[in-house]
């Protein structure tokens, strides 16, 4: 699946994968930004974009980037968004700034504007650059392309954060890198991808809770696993127990949805 730059969780029989969510990450003491607000990001072109975080309640916030200067006020949860205007594709890196009122800011390096694709799937999608020859060659010439790798875990509730890092080498997927690749080719700007791959995972797994009120399969198959206490058990052991999973472990968290 490919879609552009937006958000997307997702949900295995009641079970969350997280993919990409919009609260914070990078923090300096109370001000925070969202996850994929980070050192070599890419941002969209020719839209606005949404810059987003939390801070003290009430407190200014102000967003610096070229020659724009965005303000709001964070809500009483301590949340706040503003909009970029649109942006020009642009390869030569800048920065950003996000202060919260007089004593906290955050300053962002290395960002460039231009197309920002999510890459979203099971094992086709996951499917490494190592495998195929042919995209190994390109990974070797390409300059221009960044990733975001969302790291793969589950919850038992929506998440408001993920894990993952801007990476200056593409994506580790056959299918997405080559998909950057010829973009950026084509288009001739900088290109960004948010791979959130995880093979084996069933449709159900990206679909949200509340589709179970107009999908009747869907709403049997959250109800027989909201009833697997030992289902549950299992999951919530993995979750705190030691890292990596084991084989067992990891099949066994991508499945629940089969």
């Amino acid at each position: 699946m490919y879609k552009r730059y937006g958000y997307v969780v997702g949900v295995v029989a009641g079970l969350w994968i997280l993919a990409v969510s919009c609260m914070p990450q990078t923090a300096s003491a109370n001000l925070a930004l969202g996850s994929l607000f980070q050192d070599h990001m890419v941002l969209q072109r020719d839209m606005k974009v949404p810059v987003w975080g939390t801070a003290c309640a009430g407190v200014e916030i102000q967003v610096e980037f070229g020659e724009q200067a965005k303000r709001t006020v964070a809500d009483p949860e301590g949340k706040w968004l503003v909009n970029l205007d649109p942006l020009a594709a642009c390869y030569e890196p800048a920065s950003m700034l996000i202060k919260a009122g007089a004593n906290e800011e955050i300053r962002l390096i290395d960002i460039v504007v231009g197309e920002v694709w999510i890459c979203s799937g099971q094992s086709n999608m996951q499917f490494p650059v190592s495998a195929v020859p042919e995209v190994v060659e390109l990974q070797s010439k390409q300059e221009n392309l960044r990733a975001f790798t969302v790291e793969r875990t589950v919850a038992f509730t929506e998440q408001d954060n993920v894990q993952g890092n801007w990476s200056l080498e593409g994506p580790n997927s056959a299918v997405g890198f080559s998909f950057a690749y010829f973009l950026e080719e084509a288009a001739g700007v900088p290109v960004g991808i948010i791979l959130s791959a995880w093979g084996s995972t069933s449709i159900e797994a990206w679909m949200p809770r509340d589709m179970k009120e107009t999908v009747p399969h869907f709403k049997t198959m959250m109800d027989a696993f909201d009833s697997n206490t030992e289902a549950q058990e299992k999951i919530k052991a993995s979750l705190t127990g030691p890292k990596p999973w084991s084989r067992e472990e990891d099949i066994f968290m991508r499945r629940q949805s089969n």
